[in-house]
């Protein structure tokens, strides 16, 4: 994991562990972000003794300069919360059973989590946890209609998005069933219901790995499709406001990674002014 300024000098690095997938950034301004510990925290009668015989996922909050500040092994959670069935009742032991991709972080207390929470994002089981670090607790456990999701996210005070994948895993290999989706999950009514479903099927978007959207204040939302390299805008009424193709001048098509939308004017002005006196370019 590592941080560089503006211009792309080296600030800082962590190579504690592997870190992977998404950044996300919490209300006291620390880092979370999904690693593989090694050595392995649990017992190795159950997972094997080396590096690639088991993946460890762990959350891990990162301060500002780099240090870890904390960090827990799902497989470690899920069994300490009475979940152990869920790693090792199948049929065949899986190397990558979590699969964790996404952490984000709560920035303020509602009625159904508090600040400090952590919603986690379990590719290889489909399934949301909300979970509590300093209790060590698994608060909920959300499935339902989505399969290899990627991306989850606070919409309000009773709602997150989840970007379902859609991914079957076939005799075949793996295929997106029709196309992605955009679930939104409210904590009140216990119901899933889709963001823009038309818009995103006639669009054809479906990455059958990676992906995710942002919804922004106004209710637009950007899509992103990794494996097409394409980024897509919708606006509030779900039409397309423009696409961004990553082809090379070569014709071929390059993923694109975890893009962000900066929404804060003050950021955005700032990014500008740099831009356009180009000292880095120099």
């Amino acid at each position: 994991l590592t941080k560089i300024d503006f211009c792309g000098n080296l600030l800082w690095v962590n190579d504690e562990d592997a870190f992977h997938h998404s950044i996300n950034v919490d209300h006291e301004g620390n880092y979370w972000v999904p690693s593989r510990m090694f050595p392995f925290s649990i017992d190795k009668e159950l997972i094997g003794k080396n590096l690639y015989d088991y993946n460890d996922d762990a959350i891990t909050k990162i301060s500002s300069n780099g240090r870890i500040l904390y960090q827990k092994s799902v497989t470690e959670i899920l069994i300490n919360n009475g979940y152990k069935s869920l790693l090792f009742s199948q049929q065949d032991y899986q190397w990558d059973k979590i699969h964790l991709n996404d952490i984000q972080p709560t920035l303020n207390n509602g009625p159904y989590w508090n600040r400090g929470d952590i919603f986690i994002s379990l590719r290889n089981l489909s399934m949301i946890i909300h979970y509590r670090p300093k209790l060590d607790k698994i608060m909920d456990i959300i499935t339902g209609s989505f399969f290899n999701q990627h991306d989850v996210d606070i919409i309000n005070e009773k709602e997150i998005s989840i970007f379902n994948n859609n991914t079957f895993l076939t005799r075949s290999g793996k295929r997106v069933l029709t196309n992605n989706e955009v679930l939104i999950y409210n904590f009140e009514s216990k119901k899933f219901y889709k963001k823009f479903a038309k818009s995103i099927a006639f669009n054809n978007v479906k990455t059958i790995e990676h992906g995710l959207n942002e919804i922004m204040k106004d209710g637009s939302m950007l899509v992103d499709e990794r494996d097409e390299g394409r980024i897509l805008m919708f606006n509030n009424n779900g039409d397309l406001e423009w696409e961004y193709v990553n082809r090379g001048k070569n014709g071929m098509l390059y993923y694109v990674w975890w893009p962000r939308i900066v929404d804060d004017k003050e950021i955005v002005i700032n990014l500008r002014k740099k831009i356009k006196k180009k000292s880095c370019l120099n």
